[in-house]
């Protein structure tokens, strides 16, 4: 194959990428993002605008998503030295989405969101999806679907360059400070048949190594 070929087939193969992208995230909030303030599942105070001066990983996903579950442990880690809010969309309350942090082995913040109000004003429609907010309070990046750690901390990175600043982090101050716990409670996770009724699923598999949508847990 020639080598003029092989450019204009990866021209395509990315174009084809960069409008699934679109498409994926055209319904997603942009701009200056929404509030986003409450009680985390421990009872901790959360607020994203008490976070402005440094980016912060804003994540939506649910107890029922496979994809979710692949994300879990990066996003752990990141939450060791980034400020990270998450958001449990369609879960069950706070007990129950306390359990299932307890019953995986993970600490990082989370907002229950039992019936979606959250995710309609980010306008999130399908889980899991991810959110770099500027260190001013602006969205500077949105993806839908599988996103590596490394990806997201590229972004983190990116959103403190474009604020003319190296991106800090939360090694020396414990995520207590900020009102966070890292260590949940346990419970059972369980769905219950009206939850079932109100979700589909959709799988697309991308090539491997790359970030694109494996499964996405799409809703009504």
């Amino acid at each position: 194959m020639s080598r003029r070929r092989l450019l204009l087939n990866g021209l395509s193969i990315l174009a084809a990428f960069a409008a699934v992208h679109w498409w994926q995230t055209r319904p997603l909030a942009t701009g200056e993002a929404p509030p986003l303030k409450g009680r985390t599942v421990d009872g901790a105070a959360a607020d994203l605008r008490a976070a402005q001066g440094r980016p912060v990983l804003v994540h939506f996903w649910a107890e029922w998503c496979p994809v979710c579950r692949l994300e879990e442990d990066g996003i752990a880690a990141i939450a060791g030295d980034h400020r990270v809010i998450t958001v449990a969309m369609q879960s069950g309350d706070a007990a129950r989405v306390r359990a299932y942090l307890k019953r995986h082995g993970l600490g990082f913040p989370v907002l229950a969101d039992p019936h979606g109000a959250i995710a309609g004003d980010w306008g999130v429609r399908a889980v899991p999806t991810s959110f770099v907010i500027g260190p001013g309070g602006r969205i500077r990046f949105r993806e839908v679907g599988f996103t590596s750690e490394a990806g997201l901390r590229a972004r983190l990175w990116a959103a403190a360059r474009m604020a003319g600043h190296r991106p800090p982090t939360d090694a020396a101050q414990p995520a207590q400070q900020v009102g966070f716990r890292r260590d949940p409670a346990s419970y059972p996770v369980r769905l219950g048949p009206s939850g079932l009724t109100r979700l589909r699923t959709r799988s697309r598999i991308g090539p491997i190594g790359s970030e694109a949508t494996p499964t996405t847990a799409m809703l009504p």
